[in-house]
């Protein structure tokens, strides 16, 4: 990170599955997401990293190394093409043309000099090692700027933040929990403070077998979730895309039932059925808004369980995201996890809050004076000027 007390400042998060990059306006109080879609690539720098491989592919760490120089150009106020910014994970043109103009009007007042970067679960499990080290100083250089590994609770710390700042509906006792590619984190909301939290390394809740999994979270949960939990925020991308896709099979059921009560009486079941899936193929996905949702727990545990024992196939259907068929061989695992998760705490509501990690680190940023100096402390990569 570099001090700097400019309008502008970048949060970049190397994660075990994604390299995002998220830019903040300093006089938006509570820190918004200037760019407002996203920028990410899905670089899995987790994938096959275990007790059989003990550092990340040479594959996956190019792409990360990379992206993150494409990101460097950007800070750098550097003009960015839609067909870069389609690399980049923003898949409609209208995004595209409005965060290329975004780059620009940032580009035309300054450059972008604080960046705090911070690698989470793929880092952690090589940081430590000669290989493990020079890979994370690489990623530092790739960027410009340094990179700081931060541990599980810490992370966990962050999403509890980000749901603070992103979401006012915390009344109540509420909890939190993401799942990441390489970890998962829970935590305790009350009161307006992060409490009680936990983090998971994946190697330890990737097995396929259900009780084992719903065993595992017993273990870690009971001990930090309340008595009684009114509202359950669901973060991250992996779970967001599950909650997207619940939410997209029920406007479709409920598009199937209305065009049933309204198909003619003399019509047979075959002729009924066809003007229920004309209907329901409708209902398009990208117009699936999951943010001011609220879930009831008792009405989606059925669907959610029916959700995890889907195939892969189900989820690259036409009709399906970019984002979910890239996802297709994990969204059932995810949707396992939030299944056994929810059984546990079993919240009164649950609530997709749009959060990222990188709102939490923003949000410290900008209200904790201490924070520079915790950011400082174990950088990799180019120093501080």
């Amino acid at each position: 990170m570099s001090e700097h007390s400019s309008k502008y400042y970048a949060v970049v998060d190397v994660g075990s599955n994604s390299v995002c990059l998220s830019v903040y306006d300093r006089t938006q109080d509570p820190p918004k997401d200037r760019l407002h879609k996203t920028i990410r690539v899905t670089c899995r720098l987790a994938e096959g990293l275990d007790d059989r491989q003990s550092f990340i592919k040479k594959k996956n760490r190019d792409l990360a190394l990379q992206t993150l120089r494409t990101y460097a150009r950007i800070l750098k106020g550097e003009t960015i093409g839609a067909a870069t910014l389609k690399n980049l994970g923003i898949e409609e043109e209208n995004d595209r043309e409005n965060i290329a103009n975004i780059i620009k009007e940032i580009a035309e007042t300054e450059k972008i000099t604080e960046v705090y970067a911070a690698g989470t679960q793929a880092l952690r499990d090589v940081i430590g090692t000669e290989k493990g080290n020079s890979f994370i100083r690489e990623v530092g250089q790739a960027l410009g700027h340094s990179v700081k590994v931060i541990s599980g609770q810490m992370e966990a710390e962050f999403q509890g933040h980000a749901v603070l700042v992103r979401d006012r509906r915390t009344e109540g006792t509420c909890m939190f929990g993401g799942m990441g590619g390489g970890s998962m984190q829970f935590g305790v909301l009350e009161n307006g403070i992060v409490g009680s939290k936990v983090s998971l390394r994946k190697g330890e809740y990737s097995s396929q077998n259900p009780d084992e999994i719903k065993e595992l979270f017993e273990s870690h949960l009971r001990p930090v979730k309340p008595r009684h939990v009114d509202m359950f925020h669901a973060v991250g991308s992996e779970w967001r895309y599950v909650a997207r896709v619940l939410v997209y099979r029920r406007e479709r059921a409920k598009a199937e039932e209305a065009a049933r009560k309204k198909a003619p009486k003399k019509a047979n079941e075959s002729e009924i059925a066809a003007l229920a899936k004309v209907a329901a193929d409708k209902i398009s996905f990208k117009d699936i808004e999951i943010h001011k949702e609220k879930l009831e727990w008792k009405e989606i545990k059925s669907e959610l369980l029916k959700l995890s024992q889907e195939s892969p196939a189900y989820f690259r259907q036409k009709n399906m995201s970019p984002q979910i068929k890239k996802r297709a061989a994990h969204l059932a695992f995810a949707a396992r996890t939030l299944y056994e998760t929810l059984d546990i705490v079993r919240p009164a509501t649950v609530v997709i809050p749009g959060a990222s990690m990188r709102d939490g680190i923003a949000y410290q940023s900008q209200r904790n004076q201490d924070f520079k100096s915790y950011w400082q402390d174990g950088l990799f990569g180019p120093q501080p000027t």
